[in-house]
C-alpha cells in the first residue's frame, strides 16, 4: 500500500510540522513530524486533526516544569473555562463560546497569569464571571460557591439589588413562595413581603 490520498505534508498542527508520510499500520496513516523544539515524532495522523497531539511531549513538559499545577483544581478550571470558551464540541459551549464569551488573550496563553490574577481556589468553588456576559478577563472572574454562582446568572431575578434566594434567606418566605408571586404578577416589590 503506497502513501495515502490525503497528504498531510508541511501542514502545520499545533507546534508539528508534518515531514512525510512514514507508514500504515493497523490501517491506521502516520506521519512522520518535528516539533517547534526540534524533537521528531512518528504520529496517527487522526491525532494530527482531532488536536489530541500538538507537540512531540514538550508542551506538557513545559506545564508540569513552568508552574507545576497540571491537573489541580485551579488548572482544571483554567483548562474548562477555556474548552466551554472555543470548543464547539463542549457541552457547554452554547452557553459560553456560542454567545460570544472570550477568554482574554493574557489568561488564553498563559496559565500562570491566570493563577497569579485569580489566586488560590478556595474548596467548594468555581470560577465565576461577574457580567455574566462578560468576558473570562482580570477584574470580571472570582471564586464562588454554587449558591453564588445560582445567584449570578441571566435567569437570575434581582428586586432592589437581592436576588430571589437572598430574599428568601432575608424575609424567611419560601423560594418557591417569591417565584410565583413573581411569575403570578405581583409585583416585585409586594412578592418579597412576608
Amino acid at each position: 500500500m503506497g502513501q495515502p490520498r490525503d497528504d498531510l505534508a508541511l501542514q502545520r498542527f499545533g507546534r508539528l510540522r508534518v515531514l512525510g508520510f512514514a507508514k500504515i499500520h493497523g490501517g491506521a496513516i502516520f506521519w512522520e513530524c518535528v516539533c517547534d523544539c526540534g524533537e521528531t515524532r512518528v504520529v496517527r495522523a487522526e491525532k494530527l486533526r482531532s488536536g489530541r497531539t500538538k507537540s512531540c511531549g514538550c508542551w506538557k513538559r513545559e506545564c508540569v516544569k513552568t508552574h507545576g499545577q497540571t491537573h489541580t483544581p485551579i488548572y482544571n478550571s483554567w483548562a474548562s473555562l477555556i474548552a466551554r470558551c472555543e470548543n464547539a464540541k463542549d457541552a457547554r459551549y452554547h452557553r459560553y463560546g456560542g454567545r460570544g464569551i472570550k477568554v482574554c488573550a493574557k489568561w488564553r496563553n498563559d496559565f500562570a497569569a491566570f493563577a497569579r490574577d485569580v489566586g488560590e481556589r478556595p474548596p467548594g468553588t468555581s470560577i465565576d464571571r461577574i457580567d455574566n456576559d462578560g468576558d473570562y478577563e482580570p477584574g470580571n472572574c472570582r471564586w464562588a460557591t454554587p449558591t453564588e454562582q445560582a445567584n449570578n446568572t441571566s435567569r437570575s431575578i434581582v428586586i432592589a439589588g437581592r436576588t430571589l434566594r437572598e430574599w428568601s434567606e432575608l424575609t424567611g418566605l419560601k423560594l418557591g413562595t417569591i417565584q410565583s408571586r413573581v411569575h403570578r404578577g405581583w409585583s416585585r416589590e409586594r412578592a418579597v413581603r412576608p
